[in-house]
């Protein structure tokens, strides 16, 4: 009997174990994201001419022109986005759209538009692109994004580009960001 007892005893401890290394394997699967390029440089651009009716967004050379960034989930679970802004002071320069999807699978990736839509020659133009999610590595990813605005015929060079906001410390959270 009591070899019986023990039998029992230790198939019920590989039982708790094995449930408890499956479960805890499903909850620590963990999201990571990464955007696939920082920072987003845009080249200078001309202005679209105010009489411009359907601007043509794939001109490469004036505003509005439209670009993807594509945020990579890089790790063994998914990452759900919350939430994706621009800060700082010429944030009503450009457009953002997106995420799409909003919950990135492992290995996938889900696209953010971005469109600078300058009038008028001025600039540079530097905001940061936030992306709140449960990542764990990144849970408010802050990326520079900039642009600049130049009169027609003047010489075309990609602007230095820093964030205007502080980006969090790996694996922190700013909820002060994006509204919040």
């Amino acid at each position: 009997m009591r070899h019986t007892e023990i039998a029992l005893f230790v198939l019920v401890g590989l039982a708790a174990s094995f449930a408890t290394a499956c479960n805890g394997g499903e909850s620590a699967l963990s999201g990571e994201i990464l955007p696939h390029v920082s920072p987003v440089v845009f080249q200078d651009f001309y202005p679209a001419p105010d009489d411009a009716a359907d601007a043509d967004v794939a001109d490469s050379e004036r505003t509005p022109f439209e670009w993807v960034l594509l945020l990579q989930s890089t790790g063994d679970g998914p990452v759900n986005i919350d939430t994706v802004c621009l800060e700082g002071p010429a944030a009503d320069q450009f457009i953002v759209e997106g995420p799409k999807p909003e919950t990135v699978d492992p290995g996938q990736e889900a696209a953010v538009r971005l469109t600078y839509q300058r009038k008028s020659p001025g600039g540079p133009d530097s905001v940061a692109i936030v992306v709140q999610s449960d990542a764990s590595n990144y849970p408010t990813l802050v990326g520079p994004v900039c642009a600049r605005g130049i009169d027609d015929g003047g010489k075309r060079e990609a602007p230095d580009c820093s964030a205007p906001v502080e980006a969090p410390a790996e694996g922190a959270k700013d909820d002060s960001l994006c509204g919040g």
